[in-house]
């Protein structure tokens, strides 16, 4: 997707707030990154700031790495297109699922939350929605490093998941 159109697609979201973007807005962008490590040619790498680690730090990486645009909270002057924002992490979720083409849009999608008992709880949902004949997919501890990927991820995993003809995730 040529980065001015995405951005055109989630401008004015509250997410966002205040959305600026400078340099070349017609470079072509295929996917959200926001692990430098994870760049391939034609990312948009997310520089969020950590507790430990400031991704901006690592925008020189991800640029060398290929990345092609930025989305940032300050200008980093690297000669790739920067989308700056007041939250890259609220901002990081919007624009991965544009890139994704919105997948959860296509999706039954069923969020648990709480302290004790969601992977039983998804699995439990899991085995009703296939009961009643929808196909589930399944997104949780069991099945990753983390019980929510990032927005990135995610994204993409909803992709591939509606792609293969899942038409829930719990």
């Amino acid at each position: 997707m040529i980065l001015s159109q995405l951005v055109q697609a989630v401008a004015g979201r509250p997410s966002f707030g205040e959305l600026a973007v400078s340099g070349d807005g017609r470079v072509e962008v295929i996917r959200a990154v926001h692990d430098s490590r994870a760049v391939q040619p034609g990312s948009l790498f997310c520089c969020v700031p950590g507790a430990e680690h400031d991704g901006h730090d690592h925008a020189p990486a991800a640029v060398s790495a290929g990345a092609v645009a930025l989305l940032c909270e300050r200008p980093l002057d690297l000669g790739v297109p920067e989308v700056r924002v007041h939250s890259v992490r609220q901002a990081m979720g919007p624009l991965a699922a544009e890139l994704a083409g919105r997948p959860s849009d296509d999706l039954a999608v069923v969020g648990v939350t709480g302290t004790n008992g969601k992977t039983t709880t998804i699995h439990l949902l899991g085995s009703v929605l296939e009961a009643a004949g929808l196909r589930c997919g399944l997104i949780g501890t069991l099945t990753g490093a983390r019980t929510t990927p990032e927005a990135p991820e995610l994204q993409e995993l909803l992709r591939d998941l509606r792609d293969s003809g899942t038409r829930a995730v719990a």
